[in-house]
């Protein structure tokens, strides 16, 4: 694997989310879940009626599926050609239409017209600081005056708890039917570094992530420095964020014209 400080390759990002990543995550996002989750960034994003989103990545469209069925104009931009068909077959088998683009977040070039971007589902910082900046970035230049930037990500104070009750490792297990997908994960300095194993339908594959800890103080220098005004944090519940929940969602706002 590739230095966990200098985030992942593309070799390492396509063989971590792909259609194996899609079969066992489909499981547990099913689509009241993903109704209950796209609410969720509707609701901490303050989005209104009538207002634009940008979804991206959007992985295989689960959430802007869920906001477009809501009745909001959504574009949905992921790297994988696999996730971007899927998603395009889940809008149409739904009635549902949504804009969803093939493109890397490191080389988006949009004009601003978007009143929301949401990055869900731990889906920022697997690449270095400096492309994740230049994501950032990016995002930031695609939102028109006072929109708003949703990220859901992993708690810091949470993973370092865990990893020291567990000295310094930790399991997530999924499983569909005999098939099973676990995580071992470790702290190493200010990223999480993961040994995956997936066995599907009799065969078994390893593979390596590593995903960046960023701490609130962090987030909002990251966010202030591309000029996002108020930064807010909120645990998964809604609340303040707490060491016993793995999520930290982190709202930014940009300065009204």
């Amino acid at each position: 694997m590739s230095d966990a400080l200098e985030g992942m390759t593309n070799q390492e990002l396509d063989s971590a989310f792909d259609v194996d990543y899609e079969y066992f995550m489909r499981v547990q996002h099913h689509s009241a879940y993903n109704r209950r989750e796209a609410d969720t960034v509707a609701s901490l994003g303050s989005l209104r009626p009538g207002e634009k989103v940008l979804d991206a990545p959007c992985g295989y469209g689960r959430i802007s599926l869920a906001l477009a069925e809501t009745g909001f104009q959504v574009v949905g931009i992921d790297r994988s050609d696999q996730f971007i068909s899927s998603a395009r077959k889940d809008a149409t088998d739904s009635g549902v239409d949504v804009d969803y683009r093939i493109g890397d977040l490191r080389t988006l070039d949009l004009a601003p017209q978007f009143d929301l971007a949401v990055m869900w589902f731990n889906s920022f910082g697997y690449t270095s600081d400096e492309d994740s900046r230049r994501i950032l970035s990016n995002i930031r230049n695609t939102l028109l005056p006072g929109g708003r930037l949703v990220i859901d990500t992993v708690n810091p104070a949470f993973e370092y708890s865990r990893a020291f009750a567990q000295n310094p490792r930790y399991r997530l297990m999924r499983g569909v039917g005999t098939d099973f997908l676990v995580d071992e994960m470790s702290v190493l300095a200010d990223r999480v570094r993961g040994r995956r194993i997936i066995v599907r339908s009799g065969a078994v594959r390893e593979l390596f992530w590593s995903l960046r800890l960023l701490s609130q103080g962090e987030f909002a220098e990251w966010f202030k420095s591309v000029g996002f005004g108020a930064v807010t944090f909120f645990g998964e519940d809604g609340l303040s964020p707490k060491v016993s929940q793995r999520r930290m969602i982190v709202v930014g706002r940009l300065p009204d014209a």
